[in-house]
């Protein structure tokens, strides 16, 4: 839910630079939320996804590498 309302914020944004945006423009705290909870969650929810892969294909690959630059790059 959270990535699909930061899709949202980000497919409004205008992509101006934040001093002229309005003060309260969404689009940075909703980045800025969203990075938060990715980086919460991305480990455990990449160890789920490949676990049940591998229950039916032992050798599913793992994550591409493009995955991991993400927010910057995943650690």
């Amino acid at each position: 839910m959270a990535i699909h309302e930061f899709r949202r914020a980000q497919l409004h944004d205008p992509q101006l630079p934040l001093e002229l945006l309005p003060a309260r423009w969404p689009g940075k705290t909703a980045y800025d939320l969203c990075y938060q909870i990715y980086h919460a969650a991305y480990a455990n929810a990449e160890k789920y996804v490949l676990d049940t892969l591998r229950r039916e294909d032992e050798n599913a690959p793992e994550a591409a590498s493009y995955f991991y630059q993400r927010f910057g790059g995943l650690t």
